[in-house]
């Protein structure tokens, strides 16, 4: 909608070119700005309306208010803190002369108390000295305005009416300024929580994520009995990427790894990680699955299709070189800054060993896992093979479904 779009390019004005957590900070100010603008605009009006000739000067101080508040986006240009020290400021001295000429009954100091709460938000916790400084001052000026300026000692003789609406207005602008910055901090608050809730599930799995959210401090490391681990190598990739450049390789590339992820996903894998033009996927894990072979199986198979679909598309020679391995593994998250959930253990190691001892466009297995999918899957023998680390194994080739 325009008028959203309107909206939201207000609230933005001059964060251009800060950083996404300074941005957030600076939009709360200029939130509390054009509030001010709000109430000063009522106040001047008010006053207009009352008795201009009266009140001209007071009407006046709320335009330079006004006028201040709508400035503080452009101070942003400045300094990250230049529209808060405008804004907080100006507040306190130009409250202090309207309570001045109209006396404390006026209630208007009602408004100091905003000042207990929204430098906290407007400025960051590292600035805690300016912070406090402001919260102290406007307590200061609060109770200097109690004891300077009874009702007979006020510059102007407000009307008892107008005293008691200002008093009501003076209570609905701090109470309303207060709830409606606060509402829009923590409205930004949890659009930024949701964002990195959505990229700690982007980059672990959901039951992870969510384990790691409520015990962050936690180490988190789990043994599997049972699962499968693929490994897959784009052959003639790094030749061909020579050509392409480097805009050019990294749209491919990830035009392949899309495709696989799609189909890590439909059969409910779990990508673990990409090397370079290497893939690496698990089944099993991190919620244990009674087919996770068969799935893997059906997974290695959709990606010699896909990579061939691939390469005929982009005019490309590209094929697959495929590793798999059944049996026990460890898995955990490791890193603090950056995560990432990895697997280790003997089964990692010789589905990556079943993999770089493979044959080009084939799907290379040891015979424990073929063992367990021949009544549903085809494979060829490929023979006993020295498998660096490990020794002889019996090796054999997927190359389909039997039904």
């Amino acid at each position: 909608m325009p008028w959203a779009k309107a909206f939201r390019q207000l609230i933005e004005a001059g964060t251009e070119g800060y950083p996404k957590k300074t941005k957030r900070r600076l939009m709360i100010v200029n939130v509390a700005a054009y509030l001010i603008v709000l109430a000063s605009l009522n106040y001047a009006v008010l006053y207009s309306v009352t008795d201009f000739h009266k009140y001209q000067l007071i009407v006046y101080a709320n335009i330079f208010l006004l006028v201040l508040a709508m400035l503080v986006p452009f101070a942003h240009r400045y300094s990250d803190i230049l529209g808060g020290i405008v804004v907080a400021f100006s507040e306190l001295v130009m409250l202090f002369y309207l309570i001045s000429a109209l006396g404390r009954d006026s209630g208007i100091q009602l408004n100091y108390i905003i000042a207990a709460a929204v430098p906290f938000l407007i400025f960051d916790i590292s600035r805690i000295k300016l912070i406090l400084a402001i919260v102290s001052s406007a307590l200061v000026f609060h109770i200097a305005a109690w004891f300077l300026f009874p009702a007979d000692l006020a510059e102007l003789a407000a009307e008892p009416v107008l005293l008691a609406n200002l008093y009501v207005t003076s209570a609905l602008t701090a109470f309303s300024i207060v709830a409606v910055v606060a509402f829009y901090a923590m409205t930004l608050v949890r659009r930024a929580e949701a964002q990195m809730d959505a990229l700690l599930r982007n980059v672990l799995p959901e039951s992870v994520a969510d384990r790691l959210m409520m015990e962050p401090d936690r180490a988190i490391a789990d043994s599997f009995k049972e699962a499968t681990v693929l490994f897959a190598d784009l052959v003639g990739f790094t030749p061909l990427s020579k050509g392409l450049g480097a805009e050019q390789t990294v749209k491919l590339l990830n035009d392949i790894f899309t495709e696989f992820d799609q189909l890590a996903l439909k059969y409910e894998l779990e990508k673990i990680k990409t090397i370079g033009d290497a893939y690496m996927v698990a089944a099993g894990i991190p919620e244990p699955t009674a087919d996770h072979e068969a799935k893997m199986a059906h997974f290695a198979l959709d990606m010699l299709a896909t990579i061939k679909v691939i390469s005929q598309a982009h005019d490309v020679d590209l094929n697959l070189r495929i590793g798999i391995e059944t049996g026990p593994l460890t898995a955990g998250v490791i890193g603090r800054r950056k995560f990432s959930y990895d697997v280790w253990g003997d089964t990692v190691n010789l589905a990556s060993r079943m993999e770089s001892h493979g044959v080009v466009g084939k799907i290379h297995v040891t015979a424990a896992y073929k063992a367990r999918l021949e009544r549903s899957f085809k494979f060829e023998p490929r023979g006993v093979i020295q498998v660096k680390g490990v020794g002889e194994v019996e090796t054999w080739f997927l190359t389909g479904t039997l039904d």
